[in-house]
C-alpha cells in the first residue's frame, strides 16, 4: 500500500523555504544555503539547463547537444567561454590539448595564461582570429587571421608579416606585387624585394675568398657570384671552359673556368656583336701581321689596322697593306718609306706632297657643275694663283690686282689679266725678262689684227751670186727676209769684161708689176758707186754705173745690197 504526502512547501522550524514549488519549478534551499549529497548517494532522473551563479541567474549552460556555455545560454561548440580564460600562473597546453573530436581545432575567442601571456582573441567584427604573446599585460607579438590570410604582429599589434591564401608570405607588405616596398617570397619560388633606396639585398660571405649567391638549374650550377682578392666582385659560369667577369680597382678582367684568363676570352660573337664601344682612354692590342690586322672586320678579318713597326701604323686590305703613317707623321699609300723614285703617295709631314706614278697621271682633280677654280696655290693663307676651268678652257690666273693669267683655248693661247680675258693689256716677256727665241709656224700681227698687220716669215742665210755674161770669182752673199721684204747682201769679183751684166742667184724672186732698185760700190779698183736694177719677177739684178755705162772692168769687185720686196 502506498501513501502519498502533498504539500507545496517544506519549511525549517525557523519558517525558511527547504523545498517549494512553484509552476513546474521546484527550488531546494534558498539563496546562501549549502546543499550537500553524500558520498555513495546518488541522484537521479535530475535534469537542469544549467548552473546559477550566487545571483540565481545561469552561469554555466548545458544544452539538449550536451555542448556547455559560460557566460552564454547558447552555446554554438561543446565548450564556449564568452569573456577570458585565465590562470593566475604560469602554465602550459600540451600537444593535442586543445583539440575536439577528430583533432578538430577548438574555437576560441580569448584564451590567457598567467602573467607571460597567450592570448587566443577573435574579433567577430572583422572576422580576425589572433593569437597574442605579451608579458605584465603588455602585447608584444601575435599572430592574426582574417578571411584568406594569416599575419604576424608585434610592438603594438603592428603587422609585420604575413600569408596569403596564396601561399605567399610577406614582410613588410600587405598584398602580392612588384612595387610595393618589402620582401615577399612566393608560393611558386619567386623572392621579390623592393626598396625605395638604399641596398634591396645583402649577401655576406665571411673569412675566405669564393662564391657568395650560387645559380643552378634542375640542381646543377652553373653560376656564380663572389669574391676575390679581399674585394673584387667576380661573376663566372661555372661550366666547363666557360667565361667570366671580375671587376678590378678601375679594370674589367677576363675570367675562364673560374679563374683569370690572359688573350683566351672573346668579347662577343660573329653573330651577337656590341653595337658601340665608348671610351675615354686607350683600347691596348697586341701588334699583328698584315694578314690579320689588329683592329679586323667581321667576315674581313684580313682588313683592318694594324702596326708594323713601333711609332707607326698602317691600313691593310685584303691582307696587303696600303696605307702607312711612320714615326715622323709621314703618310704614305701604297709604298712604306719616302722614295720619290717608288710609285705611291708621300704627304709629309711637313707639308711636302709627292706622287709618283709610272706611265699613268699622277693626280686628276674634277670640278662638276660650274666653272671656276679646279686647284688653288696659296701663300700664307692669300690666294696667289689658281687653275680652273673656262668653259672647256684650261685657265690659269693669278687672283692678285692687275696680274695675268693664260686661257688654253681652241688653238689659241689667250692672255688673261684679273682672272678674264684680256685685249691688248698683257706683255710677253719685258726689258729685264725677255724671252730668248719664238718659233711660229704662222705670222705675227704688229700693230692690228687685219691682214695687213701680219708678219708670217722670218728668214736669215746665205746666198752665192754670180754674173751671169763673164767669169766671177770671190762670191759671197747674205740675206735677211721679214715677211715679203729681203734684203740681200754681196760681194762678187769679174774676172772679164762685158756689157749688160747682171748679178744672178738672189735668193727670192720679186714681186711682179715694178722693177727694184738696190746699190753697189767697187771696192777693188775705181771706188765708183753702181746701181743694181731688179726687173719684176726676177731673181737677177743688172750692174749699172751711175753715169748709166752698163760695162764691167775685169777685175772689178762689187760690194753691195738690194731691199726688194717678193713674190711670197
Amino acid at each position: 500500500m502506498s501513501s502519498i504526502l502533498k504539500v507545496d512547501t517544506i519549511q525549517d522550524q525557523a519558517g525558511n523555504n527547504i523545498i517549494n514549488e512553484s509552476g513546474n519549478v521546484i527550488t531546494i534551499g534558498a539563496s546562501g544555503d549549502t546543499i550537500t549529497v553524500p558520498a555513495g548517494a546518488t541522484v537521479s532522473g535530475f535534469t537542469s539547463v544549467g548552473i546559477d551563479d550566487n545571483a540565481t541567474s545561469v552561469a554555466i549552460t548545458i544544452d539538449s547537444s550536451e555542448r556547455v556555455g559560460i557566460g552564454t545560454s547558447s552555446p554554438s561548440q561543446k565548450l564556449e567561454v564568452n569573456g577570458n580564460i585565465k590562470t593566475s600562473t604560469v602554465g602550459s597546453v600540451s600537444s593535442g590539448a586543445l583539440q575536439g573530436i577528430g583533432g578538430a581545432p577548438i574555437d576560441i575567442d580569448r584564451f590567457e595564461l598567467g602573467v607571460g601571456f597567450l592570448n587566443l582573441d577573435r574579433d567577430f567584427a572583422s572576422e580576425v582570429n589572433q593569437i597574442q604573446f605579451g608579458k605584465s599585460g603588455t602585447l608584444a607579438a601575435a599572430f592574426a587571421t582574417g578571411q584568406d590570410y594569416l599575419a604576424i604582429k608585434t610592438n603594438g599589434n603592428n603587422e609585420r608579416a604575413r600569408f596569403d591564401a596564396s601561399g605567399n608570405f610577406m614582410v613588410g607588405k600587405t598584398a602580392s606585387n612588384y612595387s610595393s616596398p618589402g620582401v615577399e617570397a612566393k608560393s611558386n619560388g619567386n623572392l621579390i624585394a623592393v626598396r625605395d633606396s638604399g641596398n634591396v639585398v645583402n649577401f655576406i660571405r665571411n673569412t675566405n675568398d669564393g662564391s657568395i649567391v650560387t645559380f643552378s638549374k634542375d640542381t646543377t650550377n652553373f653560376g656564380s657570384i663572389g669574391v676575390k682578392d679581399g674585394n673584387n666582385l667576380t661573376i663566372d659560369s661555372i661550366a666547363s671552359n666557360h667565361c667570366g667577369i671580375e671587376f678590378d680597382g678601375g679594370s674589367y678582367i677576363p675570367r675562364k673556368n673560374s679563374a683569370t684568363a690572359d688573350n683566351a676570352i672573346d668579347l662577343g660573337t660573329s653573330s651577337s656583336r656590341y653595337k658601340n664601344l665608348y671610351l675615354g682612354g686607350q683600347a691596348l692590342v697586341n701588334s699583328q701581321s698584315t694578314g690579320t690586322p689588329s683592329f679586323a672586320f667581321l667576315n674581313d678579318p684580313d682588313t683592318g689596322i694594324s702596326r708594323p713597326t713601333t711609332n707607326a701604323i698602317n691600313i691593310c686590305t685584303g691582307g696587303s697593306e696600303r696605307l702607312r703613317v711612320d714615326a715622323s707623321g709621314n703618310l704614305f699609300v701604297a709604298k712604306t718609306s719616302s722614295d720619290i723614285g717608288t710609285d705611291g703617295i708621300e704627304l709629309r709631314a711637313g707639308g711636302d706632297v709627292l706622287i709618283t706614278n709610272s706611265g699613268a697621271q699622277c693626280m686628276y682633280l674634277n670640278r662638276k657643275s660650274s666653272d671656276g677654280s679646279i686647284l688653288e696655290l696659296r701663300k700664307d693663307g692669300t690666294a696667289v694663283g689658281s687653275i680652273g676651268v673656262n668653259g672647256d678652257n684650261l685657265v690659269i690666273d693669278c687672283p692678285t690686282s692687275a696680274h695675268t693669267g693664260l686661257d688654253f683655248a681652241n688653238d689659241k693661247l689667250i692672255p688673261r689679266r684679273n682672272s678674264a680675258a684680256a685685249d691688248n693689256t698683257v706683255d710677253l716677256g719685258y726689258s729685264g725678262g725677255r724671252f730668248k727665241d719664238i718659233y711660229l709656224g704662222g705670222g705675227v700681227f704688229l700693230g692690228g689684227t687685219g691682214t695687213a698687220n701680219k708678219l708670217s716669215d722670218y728668214e736669215e742665210g746665205t746666198w752665192t751670186p754670180g754674173l751671169d755674161s763673164v767669169s766671177s770669182s770671190n762670191a759671197s752673199g747674205q740675206y735677211t727676209k721679214i715677211g715679203n721684204v729681203c734684203t740681200a747682201k754681196f760681194k762678187i769679183s769679174s774676172d772679164g769684161t762685158g756689157s749688160g751684166v747682171s748679178i744672178t742667184g738672189f735668193p727670192f724672186t720679186s714681186q711682179s708689176g715694178c722693177e727694184q732698185q738696190g746699190g753697189s760700190r767697187e771696192t777693188q779698183t775705181s771706188g765708183k758707186f753702181f746701181f743694181i736694177r731688179m726687173a719684176a719677177s726676177a731673181t737677177t739684178g743688172m750692174i749699172i754705173r751711175y753715169d748709166a755705162d752698163v760695162s764691167v772692168g775685169s777685175n772689178s769687185t762689187f760690194e753691195g745690197q738690194i731691199t726688194y720686196i717678193t713674190n711670197t
